[in-house]
């Protein structure tokens, strides 16, 4: 005995086919904002399982597009290494703006992250006036043991105390 495809698995065989299909590609295909090359990064990073060590590495400013997805893209020769998703980071006024592409970079010591923060510039096409953040931790503080308390310093025994008042 056959079975017969039902009518309705079809229907929504094809409409997910045809929706999602448009959907991952827009999702994959991100727009440079801006490329900084041999940008010091002065911290070991943390991204989950992986360390990335000190030294110049290529930054990318990532856009998806109809969305306020941001991404920064960390390179070295050419190979990605990392993808971190940050987050919009507007500008209290718009005088503010800069007009070219701007990167800063802070370490939190409290917090032991990182802090990234990529402006697209007033004159970027077709994405101008971003600002976006990015908080990366750093290895450090979370993974050190804690230092041991020093032992209590001995007490030297205090002589009598002279009383004036008893001569």
């Amino acid at each position: 005995m056959k079975k017969r495809m039902n009518p309705v698995h079809v229907l929504a065989f094809v409409l997910a086919f045809f929706l999602a299909g448009p959907l991952a590609a827009q999702i994959n295909q991100m727009n440079r904002i801006a490329y900084f090359r041999g940008v010091p990064i002065q911290a070991d990073l943390q991204f989950k399982k992986d360390v990335l060590t000190q030294g110049q590495y290529d930054l990318e400013f990532m856009r998806v597009p109809n969305t306020k997805a941001y991404f920064l893209r960390i390179k070295r020769k050419g190979k990605i290494l990392h993808l971190v998703q940050g987050e919009n980071y507007p500008y209290t006024e718009r005088s503010q703006v800069c007009n070219a592409p701007r990167l800063c970079i802070n370490r939190d010591e409290e917090a032991n992250t990182l802090v990234i923060i990529v402006e697209s510039g007033a004159y970027t096409r077709p994405y101008s006036g971003i600002r976006a953040r990015y908080i990366i931790p750093c290895v450090g503080a979370e993974t050190a043991e804690p230092a041991e308390p020093a032992p209590p310093a001995e007490e030297e025994p205090v002589g009598e105390e002279e009383n004036p008042e008893q001569n």
